[in-house]
């Protein structure tokens, strides 16, 4: 008897020794282990190869926020992504998500909107042309201007966010996170199919701009911007052969300087996940 518990505590020993597994979600929310504990993603490459773009921009380090996470492993990545930024057009996306949500779930009933165009134009417009007008319209019609309300849904959206991490004025207009923002780009994408059509009409945004401003039609993308004054950012999903879920926030000159850097951090992130598909395929049995 001694010796079968011996060997069974041996053998539960072994097995917590063993590395972890990665985990990862599939666009429709299911999730699927999909290899043993890999780590392909080289920080300290990332840091420099930014640094590289942003100064070669002439602008600070600290001028940017890029936070990214890898679909092939659950591995994450993050360059000064706790900063607060102004963020422009990027609350469209989080407010379409869940006015499409409430539909999905039966508490909004969009027939008893009374509108010029039905609720699912007026999100295709919001998302794919970034439309003002919409935008704001339906803040007042759904959410009657409660920006508290409207924060509060963003927080919801993203995860290990708690409130005594979020700036003072986080209620009051919105502010975002790299970090923050990821979380919600995650939902979107971890959770596709209680959001219909809102990944199409993100693939619509903006074809030549962002992260398409230096990766063209490469890949799909999936994008929210924004950009106002001095900030251009942009959040989404890059189709690499494991997707690559990505924001970069980023204080740029003027919109044509931000774009340039967002999309050329973007395309060095696409490269980049390119080589960890190759390194992933390598360390698979």
């Amino acid at each position: 008897m001694k010796r079968i518990t011996s060997f069974i505590i041996a053998a539960v020993m072994t097995f917590m020794l063993l590395p972890a597994a990665a985990y990862a979600e599939s666009a429709d929310g299911s999730g699927e282990i999909i290899t043993a504990s890999v780590s392909v993603i080289d920080e300290a490459a990332l840091d420099a190869k930014i640094e590289e773009i942003v100064t070669s921009a002439g602008r600070s380090k600290d001028s940017v926020s890029v936070a990214l996470y890898y679909t092939g492993t659950g591995e994450y990545y993050y360059y000064n992504a706790n900063r607060w930024w102004y963020t422009a057009s990027l609350f469209k996306l989080p407010m379409v998500m869940k006015i499409t949500r409430m539909e999905v779930e039966g508490e909004l009933d969009s027939n008893n909107l009374v509108m010029n165009i039905d609720l699912e134009t007026a999100k295709e417009k919001i998302l794919r042309d970034s439309n003002n007008s919409w935008a704001y319209g339906l803040l007042e019609k759904i959410f009657k201007n409660d920006i508290k309300n409207v924060r509060s849904n963003d927080l919801s959206f993203s995860e290990g966010f708690i409130a005594e991490e979020l700036p003072a004025g986080f209620y009051r207009g919105y502010l975002y996170s790299a970090r923050f923002y990821l979380g919600i780009i995650k939902e979107l994408y971890t959770h596709a199919s209680d959001y219909p059509n809102v990944i199409r009409y993100m693939c619509e945004a903006s074809p030549t701009k962002y992260f398409h401003k230096v990766l063209g039609d490469r890949y799909r993308i999936a994008q929210k911007y924004g950009s106002a004054g001095h900030v251009v950012h942009a959040g989404g999903i890059i189709y690499t052969p494991e997707p690559v879920l990505l924001v970069v926030m980023n204080n740029g000159v003027e919109d044509i300087a931000g774009n340039r850097v967002v999309g050329e951090i973007s395309a060095y992130i696409a490269g980049c996940a390119e080589e960890w598909h190759l390194a992933l395929q390598n360390k698979v049995p």
